[in-house]
Order: structure tokens, then C-alpha cells, then sequence
């Protein structure tokens, strides 16, 4: 059967019931509403396909029917869907079960942003929930106080025994700050046996990656790049320009490399610091993309 064919046997099927929906004026509103959305989505590919081959008549009745599936639509999502819904209709719906899952909430510090995400009604946990934070922005000392303050106040979930059944997680966006507050915040994450994470198609650079070494578990999914370079001091120049200098002096090279130890293992920081010395620069950096790559260099603990 064509589509046009199917139109017809709308049309039709519209025609037959007039009866019906004059004495029920929700005749319509029902039937439409009993409907999953991808019937309705497919309703809505249909009800004006080949408009061209109709006669003005049939124009007008696609165009009502369209308007009362875009309104049943509306009223079976509880929001107005978005114009590429029907198209991306899986993509959307999953990311609406997502959020109405969760309970979240946004911290805007200075520079800095954090959304706490909290998993509602688990009843997996004994104590504790499922939490998720999002950390995007400046890394600076507002970074590692306020991400102390939340995760004291969200306790990961654990059992009856206070065994950990599911550890918090910590997603990293970021172009960096100062190192002191990248080694902070590392340092409270391994102290809080935090899982870092870097999304897909999302960034962590400079002291977003030393921070992000701290994760017990260190994931980077899809795409998501991780960037290192050489510590280096921040000034003007004569001509106005920014001035990078990496004669930061033994001690804190010192403190870099005992740090990537101390997260890592031997082997893996002194390679790592290695590879951090090579780049000099404030935009450039060793940058490694994706959990495969990450976890050969022992920077991610999966692929």
C-alpha cells in the first residue's frame, strides 16, 4: 500500500466517524492520545506525505490532522517537543528518563560550576545513593572547598556492611587553573575514592588533568581528550602579549613528578611527567584522546 493509499484510508476513516466525534467533540483527543509517540510520529510522516497530489479538501484535512497529533504530542510528553522530535525521537526520550531520574541541582562559584546529580528512589543502596557531579569551569581553590563540602554531604551508595556498591563519580570539563588547585582537588578525590570521568567529546586540560588523575577509577569515554603540559609561570611581555615561562625551578618539577607517582604508579608517572615537560605552552599540550589510548599510557584505568 502507498502512502497515499494510507492517507486515503485516514481520510476515510476520518469521514466514517464524523458521527462519533460530533457527539464526542474528544473523540479525536483520545484516539490520538491512546497512541504511542512513535505511532504518532509516523502519523506525522504521513498525514501531508504527497500533499501535492491532494485536492484542497484532503490539504485541509491533513492540516487539521496535523495540528491534533502535534497537540496529542504535546500533551503525551508534557512539553512542547522539539521540531526534530519525530527524527530524533529515541535520542530524546532516553535523555528524558535520564534527567526525570535524577534530582539535580547547580552551584555557580566565581568561575566555577557544579550540578550534583542524585539517583531518586534506589533502592539498591542500604546507605548512601547514587550520585553523579558535573565540575565544569575554572579550576581554583573555590574547586577542591566546594567539591569537599558536597561529597561530605553525598555519600556514595554502600550496603548494610558500609561496603561501596556504588562509588560517586565526578565528570571533568575544564581548560585548567592554577597546579596547587589541580593537586588539591586530585588529592580529594583519591581521599574520597572518587570515579573521574571525561565524556565523550569533552575536554580536561592542564590542572583539570592532574585533578582527574586522583579518580580511583579514571575513565575517559568516546572522544573525550585529556591535555598535559609543562608548569610555567604567567606574565606580559614588553609588546603586551601573554608570557609563558616554564623556569618554574626543581622544586615544584619535583612536586609534578611525586604527584603523577603517587597517582599512578613509578613507571607510569615518570613517563608522564616526561611527556608534560615536552610542551611548554598555555593552549598546547600531549593531548591523548579516548579510554583505549588513556589506559595504555596507564592514565585511564579502563578503555
Amino acid at each position: 500500500m502507498t502512502r497515499l493509499a494510507l492517507i486515503l484510508g485516514l481520510a476515510m476513516t476520518f469521514f466514517s466517524t464524523a458521527e462519533d466525534s460530533q457527539n464526542d467533540p474528544h473523540w479525536d483527543d483520545v484516539h490520538y492520545m491512546s497512541q504511542s509517540t512513535e505511532s504518532l510520529c509516523q502519523l506525522t510522516f504521513d498525514a501531508c506525505f504527497e500533499r501535492n497530489n491532494l485536492n484542497i479538501k484532503m490539504v485541509d484535512f491533513c492540516n487539521r490532522e496535523q495540528e491534533t497529533i502535534d497537540l496529542a504530542l504535546q500533551r503525551k510528553l508534557g512539553r512542547t517537543p522539539p521540531s526534530d522530535f519525530c527524527q530524533r525521537r529515541e535520542v530524546y526520550e532516553a535523555r528524558w528518563a535520564f534527567e526525570a531520574s535524577w534530582e539535580t541541582e547547580v552551584f555557580n562559584i566565581d568561575l566555577l560550576r557544579i550540578t550534583t546529580m542524585t539517583r531518586k528512589e534506589d533502592v539498591s543502596c542500604a546507605q548512601g545513593g547514587i550520585h553523579q557531579l558535573l565540575v565544569e569551569g575554572q579550576i581554583s581553590p573555590d574547586s577542591s572547598f566546594a567539591i569537599n563540602r558536597l561529597l561530605d554531604r553525598l555519600p556514595p551508595c554502600a550496603d548494610e556492611s558500609g561496603n561501596v556498591l556504588f562509588p560517586v563519580k565526578v565528570a571533568l570539563r575544564s581548560g585548567g587553573g592554577l597546579l596547587s588547585d589541580g593537586f588539591k582537588l586530585g588529592e580529594t578525590f583519591r581521599s574520597k575514592k572518587i570515579t573521574t570521568v571525561i565524556e565523550d567529546g569533552y575536554g580536561c586540560a592542564s590542572s583539570c588533568a592532574v585533578a582527574f588523575l586522583g579518580g580511583t577509577d579514571r575513565i575517559i569515554d568516546g572522544d573525550g581528550r585529556i591535555m598535559f603540559h609543562a608548569p610555567y609561570f604567567s606574565g606580559m611581555n614588553e609588546y603586551g602579549e601573554r608570557d609563558v615561562d616554564c623556569r618554574v625551578g626543581d622544586e615544584a618539577y619535583k612536586e609534578l613528578l611525586n604527584f603523577y607517582v603517587a597517582m599512578t604508579d613509578k613507571e607510569v608517572g615518570e613517563r608522564l611527567f616526561e611527556r608534560t615537560l615536552w610542551y611548554c605552552s598555555a593552549e598546547d599540550g600531549w593531548v591523548v584522546t579516548g579510554g583505549s589510548a588513556a589506559e595504555l599510557y596507564g592514565i585511564a584505568t579502563e578503555k
